[in-house]
């Protein structure tokens, strides 16, 4: 790995996040789809440009009429499910009402309590453990680096497994408000290097298996490439309990470097990897240092007008009124099996 004492570039990190700013854009909406990801949508989403504001609005007057919960009706926000369930109002139904009524009794850790300014959920930002680099892969994809051996686990009162889902959800509650990540998907890097038995039991197993059960059926996104850097035989213990979760489109995904670079270059451009990850010769563009990166996230995320946003949004745009439910309603059993594309 590069040693370099001075970036290359200086990257103005905030231009290549829009997430950031699309929380608070609520209804409005402008496409920013290149023509090339407009087609995309059409092929693979089923998505009309020309009916898109129409299917949102659709989706918002059912939300609106439910009796029995309340959600977050951003435009932005609706898209992602519409764009996840290729346009089917049926299956977006479904899902949304699972996030709503399901997730957060079954997993509140991951939807609720999304307190960014605690002291705890600024340590585990601080490991930089979880990072969204700037720049696109070559189909357009938003790649996340995972640091899973950053994860101090010896003092307990600096976080827990809680802040680490909490991050998570977080994380991509930011990604999936970029309309290109919607479409083209979301490749996840995992560097393996010094994880170590007490990585792997972090979260209770129990835990691990629910919330993967309901990402992989509910998360409003693209899951197109899991890519495993220096994963060792603790990494395929875990992949071997966990595989029988996932879909098989997921397991498909999955794919193993142990610990060559050069094996992740073949599928993550250089261009898009932190210099930490490049060769000491490498003399093209990156993303810059993992701690820029994470500094720059450890800002917006703590920035006060974020923090309220993403609280609102998880708590007063959240609700679940179950003594309201009609339960003589049957429409959202005969919704189809999700595929995951």
């Amino acid at each position: 790995m590069a040693s370099y004492t001075v970036p290359k570039e200086t990257l103005n990190y905030e231009d290549f996040f829009p997430g950031f700013k699309a929380l608070f854009e609520a209804e409005e909406y402008a496409s920013t789809l290149t023509t090339d990801e407009v087609e995309k949508a059409k092929t693979e989403l089923n998505e009309d440009p020309k009916e898109r504001v129409a299917a949102v609005q659709q989706l918002r007057d059912w939300i609106n009429k439910q009796p029995h919960f309340e959600c977050c009706t951003d435009t932005l926000y609706l898209l992602s499910f519409l764009r996840r369930c290729k346009f089917s109002q049926l299956e977006c139904h479904a899902m949304l009402e699972r996030n709503v009524c399901t997730l957060p009794s079954e997993v509140p850790e991951w939807s609720c309590n999304t307190d960014t300014l605690t002291e705890r959920f600024r340590n585990i930002l601080k490991e930089g453990f979880l990072i969204p680099l700037p720049h696109r892969d070559d189909e357009g994809r938003r790649v996340v680096l995972m640091r899973y051996g950053q994860l101090r686990l010896a003092d307990p009162n600096l976080y827990d497994w809680r802040e680490y889902l909490r991050l998570i959800s977080v994380m991509l509650t930011i990604l999936q408000r970029e309309e290109a990540t919607q479409v083209n998907g979301l490749v996840f890097l995992l560097d393996d290097t010094g994880i170590k038995v007490q990585h792997l039991t972090f979260v209770p197993i129990q835990k691990i298996r629910t919330v993967s059960r309901i990402f992989f059926s509910n998360f409003p996104g693209r899951v197109k490439a899991l890519h495993l850097y220096n994963a060792g035989d603790l990494v395929n213990a875990i992949l071997t309990l966990l595989g029988p979760l996932m879909p098989q489109k997921i397991r498909d995904r999955i794919v193993i470097h142990k610990n060559k670079l050069e094996d992740v270059y073949k599928h993550i451009p250089q261009r898009i990897l932190p210099l930490e990850y490049l060769p000491d010769d490498y003399e093209g563009p990156s993303a810059g240092y993992v701690d820029d990166i994470r500094d720059f996230f450890l800002r917006e995320l703590t920035r006060k007008e974020v923090r309220d946003r993403l609280v609102f949004l998880s708590t007063e745009k959240m609700r679940y009124m179950p003594e309201k439910k009609d339960n003589g309603q049957q429409l959202e059993q005969t919704f189809r099996k999700l595929n995951v594309d």
